[in-house]
């Protein structure tokens, strides 16, 4: 049984809370990398929804990258490895971008919407 919804394991403004992570993966029989795919593409869904703001999603995205390492992972999992690249791309504008140019709405959000039209799915 379920015990909360993953993103319940994000506290605001998106801080990880590993122990209860590890606790719910190991409830539901995930491997890291399935943990991982998992809230990534709920991240990405959530954001996309505008459930979650992209400072949040982000930082959540960001926790998960030393997660799967210190879970012992030499790597991000895809999707969560293109998830985490979107949001990546939105944090900074190219010395080549226009001052007026939006990162977050030029490359996260068109990025999502590729990988999410690839339908990777959450059961989440």
């Amino acid at each position: 049984m379920v015990k909360h919804s993953l993103l319940s394991l994000f506290e605001t403004p998106g801080t990880l809370r590993e122990p209860a992570l590890e606790e719910e993966r190991a409830a539901r029989g995930w491997s890291v990398e399935r943990m991982c795919n998992e809230l990534a593409v709920l991240i990405a869904k959530s954001y996309m929804a505008e459930e979650l703001t992209f400072e949040v999603a982000d930082t959540a995205m960001n926790w998960l990258w030393p997660y799967s390492f210190k879970a012992g992972t030499a790597y991000l999992a895809e999707p969560c490895n293109e998830i985490y690249l979107a949001f990546d791309a939105g944090e900074w504008k190219s010395a080549s971008d226009p001052a007026e140019l939006d990162p977050e709405a030029a490359y996260t959000r068109p990025m999502l919407e590729k990988l999410l039209a690839q339908d990777h799915g959450s059961s989440a």
